[in-house]
């Protein structure tokens, strides 16, 4: 007797990033960056009602203006993160249970050229509610280096826990909009081997549906990262964007791999 195939959805997101940052350690004003970011996921769901969904997002700035990007790590901030994730969970009802694992990539701080991985994995659930769909996500992450190679400790990185929380709401047949903010505690590894780290990201996102396979999205995401109590790191994103859907896929997909831990890590070496 065949067995059922799974049905198949999805989309894939492209983003133009108009991207700010400070650093209280650098003494220096904002300065303004060009880029880019973007996601996709995929989606099986099984006759047994097994969810399985394998998700990518990644973020770049052209940090070119300010200097050497190959030989020079940036004061100004991180220029990019590369998260690949997965997704197993299951539907009970209005609600779905289920867990994650990812990779995520962050550049060092001597060799700004190269990424180096960590993981993060936790659980999460949503819950649908007429038009809103709350969600939640709980995780441990760990991305660490060690700046010199004779060194026994790293002093650069982010690892701890992090919590996701938010909702979408399904505005009306075209319009949809998505809030959540992220935090995250690196109780080391941040500034040196022994000073801690904070992660504080919001961020909201509106899409509207231009037919069924087509999207057009804005968004703002503000994020301050904390070393200690002396310096911080500061963020302010806009992206302007366009998705595309199948599988009769609809709206965000909220429960995305966290990705802000990634971002955090970048910053450790420039609030140091």
């Amino acid at each position: 007797m065949a067995q059922a195939e799974p049905v198949v959805s999805g989309s894939f997101t492209l983003n133009y990033l108009s991207s700010q940052m400070f650093s209280t350690d650098d003494d220096d004003a904002w300065n303004s960056f060009g880029g880019f970011s973007g996601e996709g996921y995929l989606r099986f769901e099984f006759p047994s009602g097994l969810i399985l969904t394998t998700d990518i997002s990644g973020l770049y700035r052209d940090l070119s203006p300010y200097g050497n990007p190959v030989t020079e790590y940036r004061d100004q901030g991180p220029r990019e993160y590369r998260v690949l994730g997965l997704h197993a969970g299951k539907q009970f009802g209005d609600i779905y249970a289920g867990g994650f694992a990812a990779v995520g990539y962050q550049q060092t701080d001597l060799n700004y050229n190269i990424l180096r991985p960590g993981f993060i994995a936790g659980i999460e659930g949503k819950r649908d509610i007429g038009a809103f769909t709350l969600f939640g996500q709980l995780a441990y992450m760990d991305w660490r280096y060690a700046s010199w190679a004779a060194q026994p400790t790293p002093d650069n990185g982010f690892t701890g826990m992090m919590a996701r929380i938010g909702t979408t709401y399904q505005i009306n047949d075209r319009l949809s909009a998505m809030f959540d903010f992220e935090y995250g505690y690196s109780g080391g590894y941040f500034e040196d081997y022994t000073g801690w780290g904070e992660a504080m990201v919001g961020q909201i996102q509106v899409a509207y549906a231009m037919n069924d396979s087509w999207d057009l999205l804005a968004g703002y995401e503000y994020g301050q990262f904390r070393a200690n109590t002396e310096d911080d790191g500061y963020e302010s994103n806009i992206t302007l964007g366009v998705r595309y859907n199948f599988g009769g896929a609809r709206g965000f997909n909220a429960l995305s791999t966290p990705v802000q831990g990634f971002a955090a890590a970048g910053w450790a070496k420039t609030t140091d």
